[in-house]
């Protein structure tokens, strides 16, 4: 399945955030900002937000919230972009990497802390899953463990959530999720190649995975299975991924060459919370 090139000369980009109108947000970490992209892959409008801005979701009024890994200028935590207005609602964290609404109408996000060395378990200390109110109010610690929690997602139904492990051995974890309470998480899924980075789920239940460092998009079945891999080109850096609202489109963030990809692909993505 060959991709095909949205947009170049945007910097690591991260936290693909496709919108109801066809347009695309994605996040810029050594850029600081918020890109807004046109269906043509133009940029529309530029948000500057300071730090390492990574992962991205929005909800339903339209609202961005954003996961800052922070740095000597920017505080890291939760930040919100409303009326073109940046705030933080959430620090006190470590570096944040990725987030999304559940089912409760929580939002969840990653603290993965700061790992000297992903590759090696012993340096990477217990990272953190939160969930918070989209105020920023009520933050709760919901696990810890995970060892370089990255992205997540929750399974159709909203009764599963996954999130990968990017420290070796890059794992992908499931754990079930009733009124708000998490189950202990069991792996599921181990990268065929690469490092899970960023998650997407398709209506069928299928696990979409960015495989950073292993320059693919990786397809797993709801029983941890391969089904599929889409090779994103030599030199490419997948980070993250997202379905289009209302096309069987994946959108590929490739922070190797600064830019996003997308994929035709046979399936939608699976309604997001917000």
């Amino acid at each position: 399945m060959d991709f095909k090139t949205l947009a170049t000369g945007l910097g690591f980009t991260e936290g693909p955030t496709a919108l109801e109108d066809g347009t695309l947000w994605v996040t810029s970490i050594d850029h600081g900002v918020l890109y807004h992209l046109d269906p043509s892959g133009e940029t529309i409008e530029v948000i500057e937000i300071g730090g390492r801005p990574n992962g991205l979701t929005v909800d339903d009024a339209g609202v961005l919230y954003i996961t800052q890994a922070g740095d000597d200028t920017t505080t890291a935590g939760i930040q919100r972009v409303e009326g073109g207005q940046v705030s933080h609602i959430a620090t006190g964290l470590d570096q944040p990497n990725d987030l999304c609404f559940g089912p409760d109408g929580r939002l969840y996000f990653t603290d993965p802390r700061k790992v000297p060395n992903i590759l090696d378990r012993t340096s990477a200390p217990a990272g953190r899953l939160y969930a918070c109110d989209r105020d920023g109010g009520k933050m709760d610690l919901v696990h810890e463990g995970i060892l370089f929690p990255n992205g997540l997602a929750f399974g159709p139904g909203g009764d599963i959530l996954y999130v990968a492990e990017t420290a070796t051995p890059h794992r992908i974890f499931q754990a079930s999720m009733d009124s708000g309470q998490l189950g202990e998480p069991a792996a599921l899924a181990v990268l065929d190649a690469g490092v899970p980075d960023g998650i997407a789920v398709d209506d069928t239940g299928n696990l979409w995975v960015a495989a950073v460092r292993g320059t693919s998009v990786q397809v797993f079945d709801a029983d941890g299975q391969l089904v599929r891999k889409l090779d994103c080109g030599e030199g490419s850096r997948p980070t993250n991924l997202c379905f289009g609202l209302h096309q069987k489109l994946l959108y590929v963030t490739d922070a190797g060459r600064g830019g996003v990809l997308t994929f035709d692909v046979d399936v939608r993505g699976v309604a997001l919370y917000g």
